[in-house]
């Protein structure tokens, strides 16, 4: 057991009867190395599972005694006939393939690019090299292929050769020397490898200085992994070098087993009957994974990858951290990679939402202890799943991954090619099974690669590659680990693989600290983090008329400008005046007919300045207004006047007849006010047009009263009438006053439909702040070439349009004819980005705004001003940041606050949150709650039903969520 350990602690002292194998140092590689061992001792089969659940020496001897340690016997691997030829390993057959399919990127290079620092003797160094490519026949193997397959070339000794550079009479400064030796191995690790017709290593020693030497190893991973760069190669190296500098001829054992007889034993009956054996078991544990992990990235998966990569250290943790998670393990007769295995999966079920986990790992495995001083690719991938849910403990989950891990490991035998094809999943834009990779790298004594007068650093890089969306690296040494994310630029910013990477240190410590925690209560937010996601974000509050009615707003605008200009409709102006007087003298009329506060009075006008009309004196009234589209079929207008129990219907002589159809269908006993009717016509104009008050109406009519209905459209369901009251509505004409506002007096266009919020939006702000209202009719609303006409001869500066008119109006050149236009508010559907940054030239003089909102909330709770940059790979525009007074969060199943970039549902808070649904019980039976993320503050919140993610800043807001086909384009925002 010591001196299995002790090739990777190089410390390691003497070793009791009753220390624990993975105690001092004992990892799931050196558990196969240590099983194997005594598989050769004892002469019989002994389960890697057994070094777990017997990790003493005197564990061990009571288990092998009783022989229930014995697992599957191996078959016998020997020396392989030379005279026949040599295939290719499994491992070699991938790395072929996957060479052939993407021979253009270095996705598979790999090597060591090291600096070393100290007096070097530069022939023994050259030597020393020459000798590990002639010790190490795999890197002399070029694979070859004919109609049976691949088979291995083997070169003899000397056909490799070491290539040799003297740069030190060069006369550079030292500085100059090292970026040109740093580019040198840069460059030669990212040579492509033809693997058929040269060797699958290059090596070079540069000379750069008495005291400066680079050697870089370059190999092709199919002739090398990991574990041969960093574990079986330094003692070699070392010993061998030690022999040249002192003039002996090196001594090194012989390598009885080569990797060419690992993979002549691979594909011998015995082993193929074994993995057609395990196979079985990959289908049955695999089948039905989702094809692939929605991870939280910038950018959507493409439909095809560049594998364009970074890396970056995206978190660390302490030696008292890091020998925290080995106690743990030891604790539950498990290794520190499954802690950092159950959790990542835990970590990625809260940033995706995902029930199902798959975390694909590299596995190296040596079946003979012969084998272990041979240098090669031994190992293969394997894709671990697992199924979880929030509300399971973190000790749960790990438990079942501890289990699943050693079964994945009893069945390791199986390629991971052979398991993809059995289950048939492959695509163009991301890798088949799994998308996160994990890497957990032995335990690495840094004096392995100390020589005794000089020192290694790393010179050069790696090339820029990700072979999955995520690659994790965590990497143990001495000093604590150090976490690396190999990420896809494609996806990924370095910002938010850095945001990951915190989130993924943050709930393991966690985890390892209270394992009976929920995997929903593990923290992924730091206090700081939580605290500007919830409050910073959300710090929205401005004074705003709070006491105030739409009808105190718009009759004081009356008494400021009685004889400006409000309505625009054709040849037709009204005044403000004029306009007041009307809808006063309705609102008497409607008052007659026992309309009061919190009375619903159905609307169902063209647009028109008798719409306005109507719709101001229902305000006059003190009553809500429920607006009813003309062009809904019947059965809708019925139901929706039935559901709202509406005693008052007011339309005109063009609807009357349509209106009476839907009362009769919804069975309806409601009366139809007919505006231009003669009676009604006369009987209006009888009234008194004077300022209305609280005298007059049956109850007073406060900034709590309703202000109108609005129906939701019913996809989902049943639709729903919500009340929006006054209170909110101010609130939001007010913040468009101070936002939207750009030059004084603003010219708008009303061409939305009464049944969408946004016409009022067009009114209430306009007519509440002095503004003028443009009406575009029915017919002119529908051609983008009559509104171009409207627009230019009234000359709009402000349009409220969702993203398919905007789209018409652009494809027609249409704002660039119309000087007087300033800005586009924009919202109702996703907008997207291709079409601003398409037409940026057109949009360069106008401001664009891109609001959102849920019906369940007044008019829009997002906005932000557009920049007309299209981010690389967004598909479209973000929604923006709260609005004044308004709160919007990003949460999770529990209402607990994502992480900024993570998605979530989007919940709303604050003053622009409508009163609930008509009709319910409370805010709204249930679906307008408080949560827990509101901290108290006594405003409501609602679930808007979209999916969400903060983005990285606070100008940046609300990004539109990536969501399934199929769903409502107004959630996507």
């Amino acid at each position: 057991m010591r001196e299995v350990v002790s090739h990777d602690r190089l410390d390691l002292g003497p070793v009791g009867i009753d220390d624990h194998f993975f105690d001092i140092g004992g990892h799931s590689i050196l558990a196969a190395h240590l099983a194997v061992r005594l598989e050769q001792a004892l002469g019989r089969a002994v389960a890697v599972r057994l070094i777990f659940e017997a990790p003493t020496v005197r564990m061990l001897a009571a288990r092998l005694s009783e022989a229930t340690g014995a697992g599957e016997e191996m078959p016998a691997l020997t020396v392989a006939d030379r005279s026949r030829p040599l295939p290719a390993s499994l491992e070699q057959e991938r790395m072929w393939l996957l060479n052939e399919l993407h021979g253009g990127v270095p996705l598979y290079n790999e090597g060591l690019p090291l600096l070393l620092r100290g007096p070097v003797d530069t022939g023994a160094l050259v030597r020393t090299v020459q000798d590990l490519l002639d010790r190490y026949e795999v890197l002399r193997t070029r694979i070859v292929h004919d109609a049976q397959g691949l088979w291995q070339q083997i070169d003899p000794p000397g056909s490799l050769r070491v290539a040799f550079e003297d740069w030190s009479g060069e006369g550079e400064a030292a500085e100059v020397l090292l970026q040109r030796a740093g580019a040198r191995a840069t460059a030669l690790l990212a040579e492509r490898y033809d693997l058929s017709r040269s060797h699958p290593c290059r090596a070079l020693v540069i000379r750069l200085s008495a005291e400066a030497h680079l050697w870089c190893l370059a190999t092709h991973h199919i002739v090398g992994d990991n574990w041969s760069l960093s574990h079986v190669m330094p003692a070699d190296f070392f010993a061998l070098y030690r022999a040249h500098a002192s003039g002996v001829a090196p001594s090194l054992p012989v390598i009885r087993l080569h990797y060419a007889d690992y993979a002549a034993w691979q594909h011998g009956a015995a082993m193929q009957a074994r993995r057609e054996g395990q196979l079985a078991y990959w289908v049955d544990h695999l089948s039905g994974v989702p094809s692939a992990v929605d991870l939280p990235s910038d950018r959507p998966r493409p439909a095809v990858r560049s594998h364009a990569g970074g890396r970056v250290v995206a978190a660390r943790l302490s030696a008292e951290e890091w020998r925290a998670v080995e106690r743990w393990a030891v604790r539950h007769d498990a290794t520190p990679f499954m802690v950092f295995q159950t959790a990542l999966a835990c970590a990625l079920h809260r940033v995706t939402g995902s029930d199902d986990i798959v975390i694909g790992t590299p596995h190296v495995t040596k079946p003979h202890a012969d084998l272990w001083p041979e240098f090669g690719y031994f190992g293969n991938t394997l894709a671990l799943r697992t199924r979880l849910s929030g509300e399971e403990t973190f000790g749960a989950v790990f438990e079942r991954v501890r289990t699943e891990t050693f079964a994945a490991f009893q069945h390791q035998d199986v390629p991971f090619e052979a398991v993809v094809e059995a289950l048939g999943v492959r695509s163009t834009n991301y890798t088949p099974l799994f998308q996160v990779l994990l890497v957990m790298h032995a335990y690495l004594d840094r004096r392995a690669f100390e020589g005794e007068a000089f020192r290694f650093e790393v010179l050069g890089e790696r090339p820029a590659v990700a072979k999955y969306d995520l690659g994790i690296d965590v990497n143990p040494g001495a000093s604590g680990v150090e976490i690396s994310i190999e990420y896809a630029r494609d996806m990924f910013d370095e910002a938010t693989v850095l945001r990951l990477g915190s989130i993924y240190r943050r709930l393991l410590l966690a985890a390892i600290t209270a394992p009976e925690t929920a995997v929903h209560a593990l923290p992924v937010l730091k206090e700081s983090e939580r605290t500007a996601v919830v409050s910073g974000f959300n710090a929205t509050a401005v004074a705003y008329p709070r006491d105030l009615t739409v009808v105190d707003l718009f009759e004081a605008q009356v008494v400021r400008t009685p004889d400006a200009v409000a309505v625009v409709d054709g040849e037709q102006q009204v005044s403000y005046g004029a306009l007041a007087s009307a809808s006063r003298r309705l609102g008497r009329y409607l008052l007659g007919l026992g309309i009061g506060p919190e009375t619903v009075v159905g609307v169902c006008v063209d647009r028109s300045v008798a719409l306005i009309e109507a719709l101001l004196g229902v305000f006059q009234a003190g009553g809500g207004y429920l607006p009813l589209d003309p062009e809904y079929p019947a059965e809708r207008l019925g139901f929706m006047l039935a559901d709202a129990t509406a005693p008052v219907v007011i339309t005109t002589q063009a609807h009357a007849a349509h209106l009476a159809a839907a009362l009769a269908a919804g069975k309806v006993a409601t009366r139809l006010v007919v505006l231009d009717d003669a009676a009604t016509v006369a009987a209006t104009a009888a009234l008194s047009d004077a300022p209305l008050d609280d005298a007059e109406r049956p109850s007073p009519l406060t900034a709590d009263s309703l202000a109108y209905v609005i129906y939701t459209s019913g996809s989902t369901g049943r639709p729903k009438g919500v009340m929006i009251g006054h209170r909110e509505l101010a609130n939001y004409i007010h913040f468009a006053q101070q936002t939207f506002a750009t030059a004084g007096s603003e010219i708008v266009l009303h061409r939305t439909t009464i049944g969408f919020d946004y016409s009022a939006e067009e009114l209430w702000w306009s007519l509440s702040f002095g503004h003028r209202v443009v009406v575009a009719g029915e017919e002119i609303a529908a051609d983008p070439l009559r509104l171009e006409q409207l627009c230019a001869r009234t000359g709009v500066t402000t349009m409220v349009i969702v993203p398919p008119l905007l789209a018409s109006l652009l494809e027609a050149g249409i704002p660039a004819t119309l000087p007087a236009l300033r800005q586009i508010l924009c919202g109702g559907q996703a907008l997207p980005a291709d079409l601003v940054a398409r037409h940026a030239g057109q949009l360069a003089t106008l401001r664009l705004v891109n609001h959102y909102g849920p019906t369940e909330a007044t008019i829009n709770v997002t906005q932000q001003t557009v920049s007309l940059a299209k981010p690389a790979g967004a598909a479209s525009v973000a929604i923006g940041g709260p609005i004044a007074n308004t709160q919007v969060y990003v949460v999770d199943g529990w209402l607990e606050p994502q992480p900024i970039g993570v998605a979530g549902e989007l919940l709303i808070g604050g003053v622009q949150v409508g009163r609930g649904y008509l009709g319910a019980a409370g805010p709204d039976g249930g679906t307008v709650r408080g949560g827990p993320v509101l901290g108290g503050g006594g405003s409501a919140a609602v679930p808007d039903g979209g999916l969400g993610a903060l983005a990285s800043g606070r100008d940046a807001g609300v990004p539109g969520p990536r969501r399934p086909a199929g769903q409502d384009p107004r959630h996507a925002g």
